[in-house]
């Protein structure tokens, strides 16, 4: 099965890095992320990289090394926006009849605001 993937790759400064969202482990999707200390706001829109339309309800996990594992989701426009720790981060974004989007990510640069265009592409049957 070939698998494909839409990826941006966006470079910052001092960093490159990849596509996506979330929100501290131990809360709901829709409770906005609690991050102290310096941080990395990300936000963008998910799409199915066939018709370019917004997905809702896609699954966005971050896994910071050593800081935790935090979740969001888009809303019907295919919307989010979270803030992160810093760290080394990887990312996957799922939704149900899509192909799973995973990238690693080195987010430096406190107080940097990334705007992230996912496409996510359906499963091949």
């Amino acid at each position: 099965m070939l698998q494909r993937f839409v990826i941006l790759l966006v470079s910052l400064g001092f960093f490159s890095f990849f596509v996506v969202s979330c929100a501290p482990s131990g809360t709901s999707p829709n409770t906005p992320p609690q991050v102290t200390g310096p941080k990395v706001t990300i936000t963008g829109t998910v799409k199915d990289c066939v018709t370019l339309r917004p997905l809702p309800d896609a699954t966005i996990k971050v896994e910071i090394q050593e800081k935790g594992v935090f979740f969001a989701s888009t809303d019907r426009e295919g919307f989010f926006i979270l803030e992160v720790p810093l760290g080394h981060a990887t990312i996957t974004v799922i939704k149900p009849g899509y192909e799973r989007l995973i990238a690693w990510a080195d987010l430096t640069t406190s107080g940097s605001v990334l705007r992230l265009s996912p496409q996510l592409c359906p499963q091949e049957e």
